[in-house]
C-alpha cells in the first residue's frame, strides 16, 4: 500500500479544483517525487514558480490518477491584522495566538465563510509554549471539540476548563479552504 496525504477539502475556486481534485483523494506523488506528510507536500508545490504546471498522483478508491495542477500564488497574511491586535485584550494564551472578533469590519471575510466562525486569527505570539504553529494569520475559528466559537470570550471560556495534555480539535477555515487541527493543550 502507497503512503500519501488525504484531501481533506479542495477551494472550489482554486487550481486545485480545476486539476479534479476531490476530497477524499490520496495524495502520493507529486512532480514525481513521494509524498510521505503534509510539509513533504508543501515543499514540493512551493519550489515551483508560479504558472508552471506539476504532476499529483492520487488515488480514489482503487482508482489512480495523474493530474495536472498549475501552482497558483499564496498570499503571505502574517501580518495582515497585526495592528489590529494588542497583547491584553486579544491574547489566547493556550493557542500562543492574537485573535480578533469577527464584525462589520470583517465584511468581505464574512461573505466567503463557509462555516460558522467568529474568531479570526491576527498573530502567532513568539515566546508562548503552545500549538501556534498550527494557526496561521487568517485563520477563522468555528468550534473548538465540537463546541461553536461566537466570540474570543467564549473561547477563552472553553480553553478555562481545560488542562494541559487535554487532546483539542480545532475546525478553522483557512481561505477558502475547512481543515481540523489536532493537538495536545500545553
Amino acid at each position: 500500500m502507497r503512503r500519501g496525504i488525504i484531501v481533506e477539502d479542495v477551494d472550489p475556486d482554486g487550481p486545485a479544483a480545476e486539476a479534479g481534485l476531490q476530497p477524499g483523494d490520496i495524495i502520493y506523488s507529486v512532480g514525481g517525487n513521494a509524498v510521505i506528510d503534509a510539509s513533504r507536500l508543501a515543499a514540493e508545490i512551493a519550489q515551483r514558480p508560479i504558472g508552471n504546471e506539476i504532476s499529483v498522483d492520487v488515488m480514489r478508491g482503487t482508482e489512480k490518477l495523474n493530474l495536472t495542477m498549475e501552482i497558483d500564488e499564496s498570499p503571505d497574511d502574517a501580518l495582515k491584522f497585526a495592528d489590529m491586535v494588542s497583547r491584553e485584550s486579544n491574547l489566547v494564551r493556550q493557542f500562543g495566538i492574537l485573535a480578533l472578533n469577527l464584525s462589520d469590519q470583517f465584511g468581505e471575510l464574512l461573505q466567503t465563510l463557509r462555516i460558522p466562525g467568529h474568531v479570526l486569527v491576527a498573530a502567532k505570539v513568539a515566546g508562548l509554549p503552545g500549538p501556534s504553529q498550527e494557526f496561521q494569520a487568517g485563520d477563522v475559528i468555528g468550534a473548538v471539540n465540537g463546541q461553536a466559537i461566537s466570540d474570543i470570550n467564549t473561547l477563552r471560556g472553553i480553553l478555562s476548563k481545560m488542562q494541559s495534555g487535554d487532546p483539542v480539535v480545532v475546525n478553522i477555515q483557512r481561505g477558502s479552504q475547512l481543515a481540523m487541527l489536532a493537538f495536545e493543550l500545553p
